[in-house]
């Protein structure tokens, strides 16, 4: 039998009728029990401090937003995200936005909701913030023969380095 605990299960053991079976059982949920231990461990680093810190910042900045305008920001309609980014993008940078919508999404994720910032609405509003606000990546150009030659030519064959380079 499975009870639900913080996104990982629990595992509880199932009626036995002999003592034997009972041990082997209570063995095996044991070490059901560290390997659910060692999950529950490794999705908590799943994500590193700072990117963790980014999202609390920014779920706080939208639900406060929300609660502003008093509309739901959990679970948030795709309708309040476009009006939030719309909002948003007057006094920031479309980078900014990206990461709130990230924000976003990982919020209604953990909570089991279906995120709205995939939304068509959501990403219209937010692809034509881009074209308005944002600027186009700088195009580099390609390395002519002359230039990657004198690159090859500062490795040295002899090092791991140089012959992985």
């Amino acid at each position: 039998m499975l009870v639900e605990e913080t996104g990982l299960q629990r595992f509880e053991p199932a009626a036995a009728d002999d003592d034997s079976e009972v041990a082997g059982g209570q063995r095996a949920l044991a070490r059901l029990e560290q390997v659910a231990d060692d999950a529950r461990d490794y999705a908590a680093h799943a994500k590193a401090p700072n990117t963790l810190k980014a999202y609390r910042i920014d779920w706080a900045d939208f639900s406060e937003w929300c609660a502003l305008h008093r509309l739901v920001f959990l679970p948030a309609t795709p309708q309040t995200v476009a009006l939030y980014l719309s909002d948003l993008a007057r006094t920031h940078k479309v980078s900014t936005l990206y990461r709130r919508l990230s924000g976003i999404s990982q919020a209604h994720q953990a909570g089991g909701y279906v995120t709205p910032t995939t939304d068509a609405q959501v990403r219209l509003v937010f692809q034509g913030i881009r074209r308005t606000l944002g600027s186009a990546p700088d195009q580099k150009n390609a390395a002519i023969t002359a230039e990657v030659r004198a690159m090859v030519e500062m490795l040295s064959p002899t090092s791991l380095i140089g012959v992985r380079d």
